[in-house]
């Protein structure tokens, strides 16, 4: 039996690290913005296109909201006797996401983000250094296409590919009858991922009555720059630390998977997805947790000139685990963190019920 799961991906001494400084005053936030304009309509550049499994119930409710966007839109009037309708005879409904991209049209603003990111990079490498979490090399990319974006992503250096922006589109197309007539209709929305992101894919498989996993691909990191300047600021550290402790989160769903495995070794869709739920949460916790106590120092160092209001109010900070976990960390340091988090997850998270 084999399952498949996508894992997504946003000094002081505190930090367990010391670093050397390296000539801050030539730069602040105000480096980070753009100085030249950028033309509207910019294309779009298809990189995947994979189909989504759907269930019966799902395409059901795809084929329901296909059909009353059709009949509203022909049908204005809502007593319209017409616009009653529900699914009956064959459905047939396809779905599937394309993953797409904006090429950065200004090279140069790239290449000053790039510079700026090394100089961050070098500052959180040193703040969150921990022997629980080794460290892994990066090279940054700047594509102006598809042939651009073929350097090999490996467990031992992680590609960061700085792009204008990057997205995802989802796609259903809704087979039904109506009457006497065959509909064909569909639908699409669009997702645009801010900051950055890096997609884990791993397999699983059962091996001697216990559920063990295989990593089968790190997705390199697409960083947007079409973003407010201390989210473009923070977003490589942060990446960086995702992939530094992606291989810990997995070890920890292994775990979970089988403890909660049926006693044929099998596990339910539903436990699969509570599993990864949490610890998609407990990574991201973590990392923006210890990503915020970063920020603040490396602010306070390289004096950039966030204020203390931004860098609460940054989008990150809706979630209120965030703000009291960052305080605990901050009197344990990064170091006493990474190791709970290897090794004793359950005494770093419980108090937060996540």
């Amino acid at each position: 039996m084999k399952y498949g799961i996508i894992l997504l991906s946003g000094a002081a001494l505190t930090g367990g690290g010391i670093y050397i400084y390296d000539s801050y005053h030539q730069f602040d936030r105000k480096s980070y913005e753009r100085t030249s304009k950028i033309p509207g309509n910019l294309p779009r550049t298809e990189l995947s296109k994979a189909p989504v499994d759907i269930s019966k119930e799902e395409a059901e409710a795809a084929a329901t909201q296909a059909m009353q966007r059709a009949l509203s839109s022909n049908f204005p009037d809502p007593e319209d006797p017409r616009k009653r309708w529900s699914p009956s005879g064959e459905i047939k409904v396809t779905k599937y996401q394309t993953d797409w991209v904006i090429f950065e049209p200004d090279r140069e603003y790239a290449r000053k983000i790039q510079r700026l990111s090394e100089k961050s990079l070098k500052h959180s490498t040193a703040y969150f250094s921990s022997p629980m979490v080794g460290k892994i090399d990066h090279v940054f990319i700047i594509p102006k296409d598809t042939e651009d974006m073929k350097v090999p992503n490996t467990k031992e250096r992680h590609v960061i590919y700085l792009v204008y922006q990057y997205g995802k589109s989802s796609n259903t197309d809704a087979l039904f009858r109506y009457g006497d007539r065959t509909i064909n209709f569909g639908v699409s929305e669009d997702e645009t991922i801010p900051a950055g992101i890096m997609e884990t894919h791993y397999n699983f498989r059962v091996d001697a009555d216990q559920i063990r996993s295989t990593e089968s691909k790190h997705a390199p990191v697409f960083m947007a720059l079409n973003e407010q300047p201390i989210i473009i600021a923070e977003t490589p550290s942060l990446e960086m630390l995702h992939r530094r402790l992606r291989n810990y989160t997995l070890s920890h769903i292994t775990s979970a998977m089988n403890i909660s495995r049926e006693p044929d070794s099998s596990i339910t869709q539903d436990s699969i997805n509570k599993i990864l739920t949490q610890w998609n949460y407990r990574e991201e916790l973590f990392v923006h947790g210890t990503g915020k106590l970063w920020l603040e120092d490396y602010n306070r160092d390289a004096a950039l000139g966030f204020t203390p209001e931004e860098i609460e109010n940054k989008i990150y900070s809706a979630n209120a685990h965030v703000r009291p976990f960052a305080r605990e960390l901050r009197d344990i340091g990064f170091r006493k963190g990474a190791e709970l988090y290897v090794a004793n997850p359950e005494r770093l998270f419980d108090a937060y019920g996540v």
